[in-house]
C-alpha cells in the first residue's frame, strides 16, 4: 500500500523489469508476542545510498493503554536490475528517495556552543 499510495510511479517500475531483493534482515526478539495481541509496527528509514535502503523497525504492543517494545528489526532491500544471472545494481526510484524522506532517522543537533570543544560546552 506504501507504494501505491506515497510512490504509484515505482509501481510500473516493478513492472518494467526494477526488483528490490532483500539482502539482510535482521530481529531482536525481547519479549514474546501471543494470538490476540494488538500490535503496531513501525518503520524508519534508517539509510539510503544509491543502490540501498535500510529500514529499522520496531514491534509495540499495544496492551491497557500503555506500549511495550517486543522487538525490534532492521532489513537491508538492493535495487536491481536484469533477468537472473545478468541482474545488476540500479539507483533507488527518485520517487521513492522523495517517498521515504519523511522516515528518515534524524541525528539530534549539538549545540553551537558545544561543537568543536571536544563535547565540552
Amino acid at each position: 500500500m506504501f507504494l501505491l499510495e506515497h510512490a504509484p510511479s515505482v509501481l510500473d517500475d516493478l513492472r518494467e523489469g526494477l526488483k528490490l531483493f532483500t539482502v539482510k534482515v535482521e530481529c531482536e526478539y525481547l519479549s514474546e508476542a501471543t494470538a490476540f495481541d494488538e500490535l503496531s509496527i513501525r518503520m524508519r528509514l534508517e539509510e539510503l545510498s544509491q543502490t540501498q535502503i535500510v529500514f529499522a523497525f520496531d514491534y509495540v504492543r499495544l496492551r491497557d493503554g500503555r506500549e511495550e517494545l517486543i522487538a525490534r528489526g532492521r532489513q537491508r532491500v538492493a535495487c536491481m536490475r536484469g533477468e537472473n544471472a545478468a541482474t545488476a545494481p540500479e539507483r533507488v526510484p527518485e520517487q521513492l528517495r522523495r517517498a521515504l524522506e519523511g522516515y528518515a532517522i534524524r541525528a539530534p543537533q549539538q549545540r553551537a556552543s558545544a561543537i568543536g570543544t571536544g563535547g565540552r560546552a
